[in-house]
This record gives structure tokens, C-alpha cells and sequence, in this order.
């Protein structure tokens, strides 16, 4: 609501300031005033005749006539040094309240001749601020309808006395309306106050000009005045388009974003494995495969799966992925909710999780049904299917050996669905794939053989391990295949790819069945060289059972690792820390070492009878097959309305065919909803730049964009330097 036309009606000061003409002469004395040091403000001549000075007058203005003192002066009037403009120095008669009610914003528009008169501006609330006239509280000197009152001054911070009218009214003198005087004013409103100003005119004083408070919109005001503008209502890219370009650049470490708003964006880069820290466990003898988190080394999930699980691997998202000798199934389970399916539609994912906290799996912790099984297949029927061997490839695709079907199969990542097939004319015991997605393959039918498969074209060659015998694979970051020989010899073949030549390694000790190889790095993630692994044991669970230690570049014998006896251990692994861990048949366990000082760290029960030699922890395929990271920013859009995003685009470079980008993203109205919402379809993989722009097509407050960066080569990486979302505001 507006205020009303505030008038200061006050008695006309005939006496007191009546000289509403210029005076020749003076006399008689007002004893009110002071000689002080002054400055003239404004001086008006010729309007006066020397040595007269034109001075502010309530009227307007009036000639001053010199003067000596106080005693000088007619009645109402106080003598003043003023200095003029010339820089003149005189005494003159003038009035000591010229602008008394006066609209007014600062104290110098109460003295306009000489600020030693000591009139101050006074607010008095929305209506604006009015000057007072200095007065003395114990002999009062305001003219009639004015009282001599007290008042704290904001600016500075001080207590006067000044004539201030008995009605709070005022109006606008000849003086303030010769100068358009004005003060500031408010409207009040819910969210603040409105500013505006009131000017003394000819119709006298003005209403306040301030705005009506109104919602914020986008125009480059106030509206709501609270002090801000268009907060709220503004493009994230700044101003008022409703068409936005997100131009992302991820090269810096910080700042990242648009210029306007860098606050709005998050960026973070992680190795992916150092998200997902698991080992999967087939417990062949009770049918399950347990997950447990290589950090704590807790059973945090255990599975009702196929018949006789053994071999498993570990997608870069953390999925395990587990196959059967019992009856050919193959079985995909997540470790995000966000990908499990609500099958029964209860509005919950039923999924096994260790709810009373003991790190143990207890029966009725397993779920029937469980939802986190995305799919299972059984990607052959005939002649007693047997899945003895998996690996992931690049791709994420999954690549299972049919043991009697001597066999390979591709499975599609999402759905399980066969995309390749070879006959190999073996049987497949193992698999091990590399950086270029060569896969290698350990027969023990006829047994020794290791075979070569290109995933396009089927197989390539063959090479008989000298020792006669194969067991567990590996491959390690220097053309190496390393397979375990098993009874043979106890100990390990190693297979150059480049020279296609074989040597033999043993230290003694029982038969050496699962093989790992984990990397050895610098501070600066460069591989300095390598070490292969392989656990020793011949079925027999009261000797003490070893993990053989090869240096995998020179192949120099290491110490052996000695987790004790009674464990038989059938499989190793490397975890995402770079931990070593063993499967214990005898123990049903799984048990943690320190794979630099062998120092074991802690044994940790799962179902039983595990059987697990393969990549179960995920290490080869983030290490050797694909190295991957993971690069993700959070966008957020107009905060009215809503936000339509329309597309993305990248700038990237790779080095070569083997190098490759994916990009998936999700949408979302607010940050707390961000994790339950699904995922896109991934989009890539992508292994050039100038890719067209990957459509998004959602509606939302938040986008989260992910990119997965892989490398088929540990020596080479794609490299992202940044990338444009297009998105549009919709009312």
C-alpha cells in the first residue's frame, strides 16, 4: 500500500523567520547565536548588492547584511562566518533554521550556508527523513508548533536536540520547493522494504515513488525489493535467455563452470575400481556367491544362484557376474539399487544385505527372488551345459567357456543375450583377456593348451605349456600369460605374446591352481613392474598351504606367502587397494594380505565350499583389459519453471582406436531424489571427437552427466577436455 501525501503543516514564523526580504541594516540582538567558522554553500549574486550575501532563507533566500556578533542582528537571527566562494571571509546575519522541515538525506541538506548551524536530517521511518533546527532543550528557541526534542542520529552515531514540529507534519517551504528538495522513502512488504523518493514541488510534497512489491522476475530489477535483483529467476548462464549453453571445461582444477556462475558445478574424478570394493565368492557347494567388501572384509550380500558356481568377474560398475558347471546358467547381479528391478512391484528392492550387522549372511538374510539379479541365461541347452570359465571384456560384454560345448560365448552386458559365439575345439578352463581384447584361453581338455581368440573372428592360434598342464590364467602388463601348471611341475608358465615362447617357473610346494597379477606403481600411477601370484594347494587341508610370488617382468622368485594351514587356498585375487586375498576351500573363507610385506590382515567367512579362480574382484579388468575412470558433473538449471535438457556435446582426444568414451546421465528435481533416479542408456562407446551431440530429451532441476573414460593400453588414456550441454527454460 501506498503512504499518503504526508504534509508538514506548521504555523506560519512571521516572527521568528518573517524576513522574507532582503535587509539593509540590523539591530537589536537575538542572544541566540555564536560567532562560528562557516562556508557559504551557494553564493547568489548580483541578487544582493555588496556587501550583502545571498544566504538560504526559509522563504527562498535573502540578503545577509554583515555583522559583528550576535547583538548585530534583528530578532530570529544569528551572526555566521560564512566564506564565500573567492574564498572571502565575513560575518552576516543569517537564519539558523532556514530548512527546518525540509525533506532531506543527509545533514548537509540542512545547512545549506554553514554546517556550524548544527541542523540535523532526522528520519522518521518509511515516510523519509525532515530536517530539524538546533535547539538548546533547557531554553527552547522553536518557533510556535515546533518542541525542542531529542533524537539518536545513525550517521554519525549521536544524541542532538532539534525543533522537529509538535504534529510530525510538515510541508514544503518556498526554499525546498525552489530546490526540489527530496527524501528517501520506503513501502514495506513481506520479503523487505521498496525504496523510492518524495520531492517538493509547487503541489507540494509527493508521494513516495517506490515501487509496489511484486514476485521476482527476470528484468534487471528489484521487485521484491530485497535488496537483490533477479535473484533466483536467472538464467544459470547469466541474464535472462531462456536458452542456456553449459560449456563445461574440465581441464581446470577449479572454478569449474561459466564465468556468471561457477558455484553450480561439481566435479569429481575417481579410478572407478576405488568405488567398488568387492570380491565375489562362489560357494560351489551351496549353490550362492557371496559379496564381500574388501575394505572391511564383511559379507555384505549373499545370492541364491546356479547349480555348482564357480568362476566369476567384476564389471567397472561393481556387478558380479557368475557362472555354473552344474547346469550352463550365467547369472548378473548389481550393486546399485538404481539398476535392480522392483519385480514384484512393491514399491521396495527385495535384495539380500546383512541387516544385523555381524558381517555374516545368515539364511534369513538371503532374499528368494532376489531383485539385484538383473538377468541369468543359459546360453546353450544342449549336452550338459557347464560354464568353467568368464571375463569381462572392454565393452563391459561378458564372455563365458561352455566346457562340454567347448565353446565361447559373448553376453550382452544389460541383457544377457548372445552377440558372438566361437568354437574353440577345447575345453575351456579359464580366460583371461587383454589390453588389445585378445582373449586368452587355459584347456585342460586336451590339457596344457592355451589358446588365442579374437572376439571378432574366432580363434587364432594355439601353444602347448611345456609343464603339460594348465590351471588358473593371467595376463600381466608385459605381453606375459601366466597359467598355473598345476600337479605338474607346481609352480608357473609364462607365454610371451611377442616372441610366442614359453618359461617355466617352480619353487616347490603343492599344486598351483588360481594366478593374479597385480601392478607396482609410483607415486605418479606409472607402472614400475609387476607381481604374479598364484595360490598352492593339492586338496589336502592339514599342510600348510603357500601363494607363490613372481616377479612378473624378470622373473625372479619371491618370497612365498604363507596364510597357514588348514586354509586351501584354491584362488587369488587383488582388490582395489591393492590388497592380496585368497579363497579358502578347507576354511570357507576368504582371507586378506598385505601383499607387499605378507603380513596377513584378517580371514573372513562366506558360504561354503568356495571355488572361485577368475577375476573376482574386477583388478584385471580395470588394470589389464580396460583401464578405466570415471569423470562426473552435476548441473543444475533454472530454479522457476522448469528445465528442458536438450543435448550434449564433448571435447575429447584419443590417442588411438583403442582409446574410449561412454556417457550416461540422469535428471531429477531435486538433490535428494538424485539417487534413486535411473540412469540413461550409455551412449559410446566413442573413439573419435566431432561425435554429433547425444540426445537427452529430459525435464528437470538437476542433470548428472557421467563420462567413463577407457584404455585398452596402459601406456595411453583419453583424455576429456570438456563438454556443452544445450537446455532451454520451460514455464
Amino acid at each position: 500500500m501506498r503512504h499518503p501525501n504526508h504534509r508538514f503543516v506548521f504555523t506560519k514564523l512571521i516572527l521568528w523567520c518573517g524576513l522574507l526580504m532582503c535587509i539593509d541594516a540590523c539591530g537589536g540582538s537575538s542572544g541566540r547565536g555564536k560567532r562560528r567558522d562557516a562556508t557559504l554553500v551557494n553564493e547568489r549574486e548580483p541578487t544582493c548588492r555588496a556587501p550583502r550575501r545571498a544566504v538560504s532563507s526559509y522563504a527562498g533566500t535573502m540578503c545577509a547584511t554583515p555583522c559583528s556578533d550576535d547583538m548585530g542582528c534583528p530578532s530570529g537571527l544569528a551572526c555566521h562566518e560564512l566564506t564565500g566562494a573567492n574564498g572571502a571571509v565575513g560575518a552576516f546575519c543569517i537564519e539558523p533554521m532556514p530548512t527546518l522541515c525540509q525533506p532531506c538525506d543527509t545533514h548537509v541538506d540542512c545547512n545549506p550556508d554553514t554546517p556550524e548551524t548544527n541542523n540535523q536530517c532526522i528520519h522518521l521511518g518509511a515516510v523519509g527523513s525532515f530536517c530539524g533546527g538546533h535547539c538548546e532543550p533547557a531554553n527552547s528557541e522553536c518557533p510556535l508548533g515546533f518542541s525542542c526534542r531529542t533524537f539518536e542520529t545513525e550517521t554519525p552515531p549521536v544524541t542532538v536536540s532539534q525543533c522537529m514540529p509538535d504534529d510530525a507534519l510538515c510541508s514544503c517551504s518556498p526554499l525546498a520547493i525552489s530546490v526540489g528538495a527530496t527524501t528517501s522513502c520506503q513501502l514495506e512488504g513481506e520479503a523487505g522494504a521498496c525504496s523510492g523518493t518524495r520531492t517538493c514541488t509547487a503541489d507540494g510534497l509527493s508521494e513516495c515513488t517506490a515501487q509496489e512489491q511484486a514476485e521476482e522476475v527476470c528484468n534487471g530489477r528489484d521487485d521484491d525489493c530485497d535488496g537483490l535483483t533477479d535473484e533466483g529467476v536467472q538464467s544459470p548462464c547469466g541474464g535472462c535467455n531462456t536458452d542456456c549453453a553449459f560449456d563445461i571445461d574440465v581441464t581446470v582444477d577449479q572454478g569449474i563452470g561459466t564465468s556468471s556462475t561457477p558455484q553450480r558445478f561439481d566435479i569429481t574424478t575417481e579410478q572407478v575400481f576405488e568405488g567398488n570394493p568387492h570380491i565375489w565368492i562362489a560357494n560351489s557347494a551351496e549353490n550362492t556367491v557371496s559379496r564381500l567388501n574388501t575394505k572391511t572384509g564383511c559379507e555384505e550380500a549373499r545370492y541364491a544362484v546356479c547349480k555348482d558356481p564357480s568362476r566369476t568377474a567384476v564389471g567397472v560398475d561393481g556387478a558380479g557376474v557368475v557362472g555354473c558347471r552344474g547346469d550352463g546358467f550365467v547369472y548378473k547381479i548389481s550393486v546399485d539399487s538404481a539398476v535392480c528391478v522392483d519385480s514384484n512391484n512393491n514399491g521396495v528392492i527385495d535384495t539380500s544385505a546383512d541387516a544385523n550387522g555381524d558381517c555374516v549372511i545368515q539364511p534369513d538374510e538371503m532374499v528368494p527372488n532376489d531383485e539385484c539379479i538383473v538377468w541369468k541365461t543359459q546360453p546353450i541347452t544342449a549336452g550338459s551345459p557347464c560354464a568353467r570359465a568368464a571375463g569381462i571384456d572392454a565393452e563391459g560384454h561378458i564372455w563365458v567357456g561352455m566346457w562340454n560345448a567347448k565353446q565361447l560365448f559373448q553376453l550382452h552386458r544389460d541383457t544377457g543375450a548372445v552377440l558372438t559365439n566361437h568354437s574353440i575345439n577345447m575345453s575351456p578352463y579359464g580366460l583371461a583377456i587383454d589390453r588389445e581384447g585378445i582373449i586368452w584361453v587355459a584347456s585342460r581338455d586336451p590339457n596344457g593348451v592355451l589358446l588365442k581368440v579374437h572376439p571378432d573372428t574366432g580363434v587364432i592360434n594355439s601353444w602347448t605349456n611345456p609343464a603339460g598342464e594348465n590351471y588358473g590364467l593371467a595376463v600381466d602388463p608385459f605381453n606375459g600369460v601366466w597359467v598355473a601348471t598345476g600337479w605338474a611341475t607346481s609352480g608357473l608358465a609364462r607365454f610371451d605374446m611377442i616372441t610366442e615362447t614359453w618359461q617355466t617357473y617352480t619353487n616347490g610346494g603343492e599344486a598351483t591352481r588360481g594366478v593374479a597379477v597385480r601392478l607396482n606403481t609410483n607415486e605418479a600411477g606409472l607402472v614400475t613392474g609387476a607381481t604374479v601370484y598364484a595360490s598352492q594347494y593339492a586338496g589336502e587341508c592339514t599342510t600348510n598351504q603357500y601363494v607363490t610370488a613372481i616377479d612378473a617382468e624378470t622373473g625372479t622368485l619371491l618370497p612365498v606367502v604363507d596364510i597357514g594351514s588348514g586354509m586351501g587356498p584354491v584362488g587369488v585375487a587383488i582388490d582395489s587397494d591393492g590388497y592380496l586375498w585368497t579363497v579358502n576351500q578347507c576354511a570357507n573363507s576368504a582371507s586378506k594380505i598385505d601383499a607387499v610385506t605378507g603380513e596377513l590382515i584378517g580371514t573372513y567367512p562366506v558360504g561354503n565350499g568356495p571355488y572361485t579362480y577368475s577375476d573376482m574382484t574386477g583388478y584385471a579388468l580395470k588394470t589389464i583389459t580396460t583401464v578405466s575412470r570415471r569423470t562426473s558433473k552435476r548441473l543444475t538449471g533454472w530454479e522457476t519453471g522448469s528445465t528442458y535438457w536438450k543435448s550434449l556435446t564433448f571435447d575429447a582426444e584419443f590417442p588411438n582406436d583403442k582409446t574410449s568414451l561412454t556417457v550416461t546421465f540422469r535428471t531429477g528435481e531435486s538433490a535428494d531424489v538424485m539417487e534413486s533416479q535411473e540412469w540413461s542408456e550409455t551412449y559410446g562407446p566413442f573413439t573419435s571427437a566431432g561425435t554429433l551431440p547425444v540426445p537427452i530429451e529430459r525435464s528437470g532441476y538437476i542433470l548428472d552427466v557421467q563420462f567413463t573414460l577407457a584404455s585398452q593400453s596402459t601406456s595411453v588414456f583419453p583424455t576429456l577436455n570438456g563438454f556443452t550441454v544445450e537446455a532451454s527454460q520451460e514455464p
